[in-house]
């Protein structure tokens, strides 16, 4: 009899999970997205400590520790335009070598849509403070301990000008309301946009390619930028990675 009665509640919470009450108090269907984060370096599975990497000026470098904000995401609707926004939006990416990092978007409105939107970064209006919970706990070590506000994107590992010798520290802590970045991504495939149905589980994959944050629009330099925080410098990094670090691979 209990197992009955468990199995009777599972169906129940399964089915009110793929819907929302609307404003009338009337229940409708919802949708389900993932976005699936997938890191490269080159085309290549990330690979920490171990795999050396080369910058677009022949500068070897490794990779120790990368992760960063992706935030405020929005799906514009195909037919009339308007925007579903995450609640909360905040996510802290935290790469892992041979998994992807999977983002679960619910209660999205059904239907089509035409575009992803989404931040590298924190805005201004949380920004400002670091009192938070979740992925803005400052236990994340994302929280400047120095200043007011959030590293958008922190990656650190070593350098030097062969792959035995990687003797020099590579720390890049991005952040500041000049940083924040907003990516624009079409969601079509075949021609059409993608539709968002019930009880069906669809994914967006994402390749992000950590490479793209040293090269261009502006090849970064080791030996000039080994060390890179609140300084103008920066911004150019933010340009780096809001240009091509990110690019759209699949719909399913």
């Amino acid at each position: 009899m209990k197992h009955i009665i468990s199995v009777i509640l599972l169906i129940i919470v399964f089915g009110f999970s793929a819907c929302k009450e609307d404003g009338n108090g009337e229940v409708k269907e919802t949708a389900t997205l993932n976005l699936e984060l997938s890191h490269t370096v080159g085309g290549e599975a990330l690979v920490f400590n171990t795999q050396v990497y080369s910058n677009a000026l022949g500068e070897k470098y490794n990779i120790q520790d990368f992760k960063y904000y992706l935030s405020n995401i929005k799906l514009r609707n195909a037919s009339d335009g308007t925007f579903f926004l995450e609640p909360e939006s905040y996510h802290l990416v935290q790469a892992e070598e041979g998994n992807n990092f999977v983002i679960v978007i619910e209660n999205i409105p059904l239907g089509k849509y035409s575009q992803l939107e989404f931040a590298i970064g924190v805005d201004n209006a949380t920004n400002t403070s670091t009192d938070r919970l979740g992925a803005l706990d400052p236990s994340n070590e994302m929280a400047w301990d120095w200043n007011t506000g959030y590293k958008f994107l922190l990656l650190e590992g070593k350098y030097g000008t062969a792959e035995d010798q990687l003797n020099e520290g590579l720390v890049y802590h991005i952040g500041g309301d000049a940083n924040y970045r907003i990516l624009k991504f079409d969601l079509k495939t075949n021609g059409d946009e993608l539709e968002l149905k019930a009880n069906q589980e669809q994914s967006i994959a994402l390749d992000a390619d950590v490479a793209a944050i040293f090269a261009a629009p502006n090849p970064v330099s080791f030996a000039e930028h080994p060390v890179v925080m609140h300084d103008p410098f920066s911004q150019k990094v933010a340009d780096n990675y809001a240009a091509n670090m990110f690019s759209l691979s699949t719909l399913k």
